[in-house]
């Protein structure tokens, strides 16, 4: 049997596991090891499967997330937007408000905060306010300049629309302090924004 199993490799047929003679040449008659190395087979073709049409098996979905991070990043982007924009009445009372309250801070008139949380919320480019870089629906948060903890209010004037990475990184920083932080940023981005905005204006001519 094993004279048989060379032959066939040395005759140029590789090892092919949907072959009925290389198996019969491997495990003999062994019919049970044959239905277990066949049903090993099916269950890795399905892996395979369920990987290219994006419904990786358990014991895949780490390594698929990892190999495919741009397109889930994407897919997630979207399903914010999606969200976010379906529950943006319930987002312009969310935790900034009951923040304000809990700190004491002044809260101002409720129309022209909602004015602004309906800017971040449906227009489709808006420059961060911090950085000048351009963001899209669902990748921009509402900030408030001064921030609460320092005793600013949450009020429209205190109120900006900033991209995530800009309002995550400020914390409790002064307007002042985190200007200072992203300046080189602000320029580079700037350029890029004026850019963008002369295309538009060229394509609406």
């Amino acid at each position: 049997m094993v004279n048989a199993l060379f032959a066939l490799l040395l005759n140029g047929q590789p090892p092919d596991d949907s072959s009925v003679q290389f198996q019969s040449l491997l495990f003999g008659d062994d019919s049970e090891a044959q239905a277990q190395e066949a049903e090993r087979v099916a269950y890795a073709e399905a892996r395979k499967i369920a990987w290219d049409e994006d419904r990786p098996f358990p014991e895949d979905t780490a390594k698929w997330y990892a190999a495919h991070r741009e397109f889930v990043n994407k897919r997630s982007r979207e399903h914010y937007r999606q969200t976010y924009s379906a529950v943006a009445h319930w987002a312009l009372r969310s935790a900034a408000r009951f923040r304000a309250v809990r700190l004491g801070c002044k809260i101002g008139k409720r129309g022209p905060i909602l004015k602004v949380y309906r800017k971040a919320i449906r227009d489709p480019i808006v420059l961060c306010y911090w950085c000048k870089n351009l963001t899209l629906p669902g990748d921009r948060h509402v900030d408030h300049k001064v921030p609460l903890a320092a005793g600013g209010a949450h009020v429209a004037g205190n109120l900006c629309i900033a991209c995530i990475e800009c309002n995550l990184s400020k914390g409790d920083s002064s307007p002042v302090e985190f200007r200072k932080a992203v300046a080189e940023k602000r320029k580079v981005n700037s350029i890029v924004a004026a850019n963008h905005f002369r295309r538009e204006l060229f394509l609406l001519e």
